[in-house]
């Protein structure tokens, strides 16, 4: 007879959870499997540190299940940034239970006291409770945030333990543990059913498949590296050369919105509109290429255009560019009606396009399609084409609203600048739809990638690096890059970073060059990188250098400071 034990807290003060939920999926899920007779499932509410030893004494146990709370390693993060799994207390929920514990421990699972307030119980206290038990338990699985480390503690004496390396949703999380209990209830191996498990989650459009890792106790007491579920292995993903997005399967992705899934489920509503915001190389083109695959997923129909690939003479006028939209809108739909190669003289080109959108894309697909168009900043220096193409964009979005043929359309829009005060309010797509804003890796975010780059990094290293390239994702990759294939320590890398030496020399100086052709732009640039404070410079200057990300901005109107000492460092030279 194989025992489950299921343990849930979810103390006061801290994000609701359906835990409930959970645990009556599991059940169902066990009572239909084919060794329902095998397996029994024993459950603890509202548990205490000294519950567990109890529970664990009482019922002799094959498999431990922990659901609710983990916290990382960064005690200073607002509960906004964590996920539903996570410690989410308010900011007035600052008790002395809770408090005291945060300041020693950094990470762990939040178990409750006597008055049923969160405690924090360490990955140090759990392996050491569960080396007591190793000789029967074979299973532990942790359906927490952030509990990777405490799992890595427990496999030095558990055969296998489950992990989670970041956030994990509600949904996830429940999807994950009814599909890895099935799986153990139909007499399948536990390597196999944390195969189903994270299968169940991608089954569900929901991206969070890579965060549940799985470890085994290796012949030395030693956790074996953790495995991760991709068709790209981590040696692969670590090998990659951070050049463009982020590919699909890649581990070295970090979502960069608390339960980021949900925001690709936005594009599910009618006649959506979503707007990726961000300077250059700060992952717009990976988040637009994930929002389109969950599209994928749901049966959409998917274009992705790129404005950075369109030839030069293509940007001449309308007449030029609107026939090579419809038909690489065409080409990519396999769509048999041939584009228009002209306009009606009486139409014009814009009425022309819509005429082609509406009666031979959108009427022959017959089902959504999502439209994602890239470095759309590439004609905001053509008025010529810029005014009237947005304006049409804008005009389909309004159709959307009520015509059931336009609601089929969904667009996705990335680009580098908030510099679009030149096209008419009522005529601009930019000011319509759900705007997703990407900012720079939080500390957080940081550790969290050093750790897929499995590098033994701490507060101290991580700080080192922001201190130097701030939270930039592509400078930080590349950083952890090289640091990983030990070319350079990190220590050297910090030295060289703003030198023709550093590994940064090619990205510098294409900025280098780029500003050279624009003696304007290159003029503010020293301003800036040489002030020791903020200072005030040209909007337009101001917004063409935020695009490239050499700046941000402050609070006050126009004045911007270095993003990051790197830059400052090279520029000021």
């Amino acid at each position: 007879m194989k025992k489950i034990l299921f343990l849930a807290a979810n103390p006061r003060g801290t994000a609701p959870l359906r835990l409930d939920q959970e645990l009556r999926d599991i059940d169902e899920g066990l009572r239909r499997s084919r060794q329902r007779d095998a397996v029994v499932l024993e459950q603890r509410w509202a548990v205490r540190p000294r519950d567990i030893l109890q529970a664990m004494l009482d019922i002799d146990p094959q498999i431990v299940h922990f659901s609710g709370h983990g916290i990382g390693h960064n005690r200073n993060k607002t509960p906004a940034e964590y996920g539903s799994r996570h410690n989410a207390s308010t900011s007035a929920h600052q008790d002395r239970s809770l408090s005291p514990v945060l300041e020693v421990a950094q990470s762990g699972l939040f178990f409750e006291d006597d008055s049923g307030q969160a405690i924090l119980v360490d990955g140090v206290a759990l392996s050491g409770l569960f080396e007591l038990f190793a000789a029967q338990v074979k299973c532990v699985v942790l359906n927490g945030c952030y509990s990777e480390a405490q799992a890595k503690a427990i496999a030095q004496h558990i055969p296998y333990v489950i992990g989670m390396s970041s956030a994990i949703s509600d949904q996830a999380a429940i999807e994950f543990a009814v599909g890895f209990y099935k799986a153990l209830g139909a007499g399948r191996t536990i390597e196999f059913a944390y195969k189903v498990g994270c299968n169940a989650i991608q089954m569900i459009g929901v991206p969070e498949c890579l965060t549940p890792v799985l470890m085994q106790k290796a012949k030395s007491a030693k956790a074996k590296k953790p495995s991760r579920p991709t068709n790209s292995s981590p040696q692969a993903s670590l090998a990659e050369y951070p050049s463009g997005s982020v590919p699909l399967q890649s581990s070295l992705y970090i979502e960069r919105f608390p339960n980021e899934s949900h925001r690709y489920q936005s594009i599910e509503a009618p006649g959506q509109l979503l707007r990726i915001m961000a300077p250059h190389l700060m992952g717009k083109t990976s988040l637009m290429s994930r929002i389109l695959n969950y599209a994928t997923q749901q049966k959409y129909k998917k274009v992705y255009l790129s404005l950075g690939d369109v030839e030069q003479k293509v940007l001449t006028d309308l007449d030029s560019f609107l026939p090579w939209f419809c038909e690489r809108i065409g080409g990519e739909l396999g769509l048999e009606q041939p584009s228009p190669t002209g306009h009606s003289k009486i139409l014009g080109s814009i009425a022309t396009c819509t005429e082609y959108f509406e009666k031979y894309v959108l009427a022959q697909l017959n089902k959504p399609l999502v439209l994602g168009v890239d470095e759309v900043d590439r004609i905001f220096s053509r008025p010529e084409i810029a005014s009237d193409f947005f304006g049409m964009l804008r005009n389909w979005f309004e159709k959307g609203r009520d015509d059931a043929t336009w609601k089929q359309l969904r667009m996705v829009l990335a680009y580098s600048t908030e510099d679009y005060s030149q096209f008419r309010i009522n005529q601009s797509p930019f000011n319509v739809g759900e705007p997703l804003k990407l900012k720079e890796f939080t500390q957080q975010q940081t550790q969290e990638l050093a750790n897929r780059y499995d590098l033994n990094w701490g507060f101290h290293q991580v700080e080192q690096l922001m201190a130097m390239v701030g939270g930039h994702p592509y400078l930080l990759r590349l950083a952890m890059y090289y640091i990983k294939r030990q070319d350079v320590t990190l220590e050297q890398l910090l030295r060289e970073a703003p030198t023709e030496d550093g590994i940064y020399s090619d990205h510098l100086y294409r900025y280098w060059n780029s500003l050279q052709k624009h003696p304007r732009l290159a003029e503010a640039v020293k301003q800036v990188m040489s002030s020791p404070q903020p200072i005030e410079i040209e909007r337009s200057l101001a917004d063409q250098l935020r695009s490239m990300g050499l700046v941000q901005y402050v609070q006050r109107d126009n004045a911007v400071l270095p993003s990051c000492n790197l830059y400052q460092l090279y520029f000021s030279r």
